[in-house]
């Protein structure tokens, strides 16, 4: 028995180091994953902290640029640049229009011409089948003819 109770014993110290050290393990590994999660909201933090003073100083830059344009603008004749920028819109429309009615035009006539040589096409087809069919008919009516004058041209010859 005392063998036996040395081996539970010495099983049991061997369960608890395994124990212990699991538990160990398994804390160090969740503090180290807290600690990650830390820096990253702190790193987190930092950077959106410095896009807002970036977002806030871009911000400012933008208005003040926006405000030396506008008085640019006002001072090279504000009423000019918008007369020109409508008649430069007045001729886009205008090309626009021209383009779409081009289009159009040459899609009319595409079709148009197409529509044309389909039914060329197709008349030429029909003449080309008559001019068959009457070749057919015509080859047929020889051969007639001559199978009724063979026997006559048998005799005669026969009798020459």
């Amino acid at each position: 028995m005392g063998v036996q109770q040395a081996i539970s014993n010495g099983n049991l110290n061997i369960i608890q180091n395994l124990k212990d050290c699991c538990c160990t393990m398994r804390t160090e590994a969740l503090q180290q994953g807290y600690e990650n999660r830390l820096q990253t909201l702190q790193s987190s933090n930092l950077l959106n902290s410095n896009i807002a003073a970036q977002g806030f100083n871009n911000q400012i830059q933008t208005e003040r640029q926006t405000n030396l344009l506008s008085s640019n603008i006002t001072n090279q004749g504000y009423e000019n640049q918008i007369r020109t920028i409508n008649q430069t819109q007045d001729i886009l429309t205008g090309v626009r229009a021209e383009n779409t009615l081009t289009r159009a035009s040459i899609d009319a006539f595409r079709n148009a011409w197409e529509q044309g040589r389909y039914a060329d096409l197709l008349e030429e087809k029909n003449n080309l089948q008559n001019r068959l069919n009457l070749l057919e008919l015509q080859n047929n009516e020889t051969a007639a003819i001559n199978a009724a004058i063979a026997p006559l041209i048998n005799k005669s010859s026969a009798g020459a």
